[in-house]
């Protein structure tokens, strides 16, 4: 007979699967529509693909939020923990946290002081890191799924925000094209937080691996040192 566990873990299968699915759907959806865009020659034809573009990143961003807020928010019978360990930024902040987390930030503003690369620059990537580093350690449950969300939110909200405005000839746009563009700037942004998430996980996941790997070697060391044969007294003179 199937205890609760069982069917908790038969249940997230399932949702797993369909979740792929409708990844797998959307995308289809929303690639198809990004080549009628290119090869739309009237303007009806050319604002339904951008509008079903449109229609489809959008509802992945929702089936995203959907999932992070189910992963963030788990049953009383739902595993804890799954086949495979994600790595984010940690709740507890020891010093090999703030070691992990201090010497990327060294490096990128070595790097950037050889380069003479231009302090906004430098600013903008460090805040990009801080922001989604923070939004880690605030869903730690869920950490690339929030990363996603984190970049692709600000990034859409851009031309919806110039549109506005009134700037840079964004109210000279159709509702198609605005609706196009802020997809596309949305996915770029999701894209972009997607990978700094996953090069902040990295980080972690390579201290875990270097710490396990020391605790592995010092543990093998004293037991060889515990079970050596003692040693018979030197004979005195």
């Amino acid at each position: 007979m199937a205890t609760s566990t069982d069917n908790s873990t038969r249940l997230n299968a399932r949702n797993r699967i369909q979740w792929a699915a409708l990844q797998l759907g959307l995308f289809i959806v929303a690639m198809t529509a990004f080549v009628e865009t290119i090869r739309a020659s009237t303007t009806p034809s050319l604002d339904a693909a951008r509008l079903s573009f449109a229609v489809a990143i959008s509802a992945w961003f929702v089936g995203m939020a959907v999932q992070a807020w189910y992963l963030a928010n788990p049953s009383d019978n739902e595993p804890k923990k799954g086949w495979f360990k994600t790595y984010s930024v940690p709740k507890r902040l020891g010093i090999g946290t703030l070691l992990v987390v201090l010497l990327p930030f060294g490096l990128w503003s070595a790097w950037s002081l050889w380069l003479s690369a231009p302090l906004g620059v430098v600013l903008a990537v460090l805040g990009i890191f801080i922001y989604i580093g923070v939004l880690q350690f605030l869903f730690d449950r869920t950490p690339r799924q929030v990363s996603a969300l984190a970049g692709g939110i600000p990034f859409a909200a851009w031309p919806i925000g110039c549109w506005l405005l009134d700037e840079l000839n964004f109210t000279s746009m159709g509702f198609s094209e605005l609706a196009y563009t802020t997809a596309c700037w949305g996915l770029g942004g999701a894209l972009i937080g997607y990978i700094v998430g996953a090069t902040i996980g990295s980080m972690f996941m390579c201290f875990a691996s270097a710490h396990w790997l020391c605790r592995t070697c010092v543990g093998a060391t004293s037991l060889n040192r515990d079970s050596a044969p003692p040693t018979a007294p030197a004979a005195s003179d």
